[in-house]
């Protein structure tokens, strides 16, 4: 059994230059989302555990959901307690 896991730090706590947050920039944050996503395919594990997980955000949860789905993954998303923005998503075939 092959299993990853990482954390791909949440865009609300990632800082980019100029003193904002990559979250302000949904569509940067999406396009490096992506690229975890390419990396996770290109690895193939059995199980991914991801910490720091922007669950907030419905069109990075749902890049997410769609690309994990198509890869034969069954997925299951647990926010973090507190009401914070990420979380922990947890995919397995």
């Amino acid at each position: 059994m092959r299993v990853l896991t990482f954390n791909v730090l949440c865009p609300e706590y990632k800082r980019v230059d100029g003193g904002g947050r990559e979250s302000d920039d949904v569509d940067a944050a999406l396009e490096r989302q992506g690229r975890v996503l390419d990396l996770i395919a290109s690895d193939a594990p059995d199980v991914l555990c991801v910490q720091e997980f922007w669950h907030a955000d419905e069109k990075v949860r749902g890049l997410w959901l769609e690309r994990l789905e198509q890869s034969g993954y069954e997925v299951r998303w647990t926010p973090r307690t507190g009401g914070r923005c990420d979380g922990l998503p947890t995919a397995g075939r």
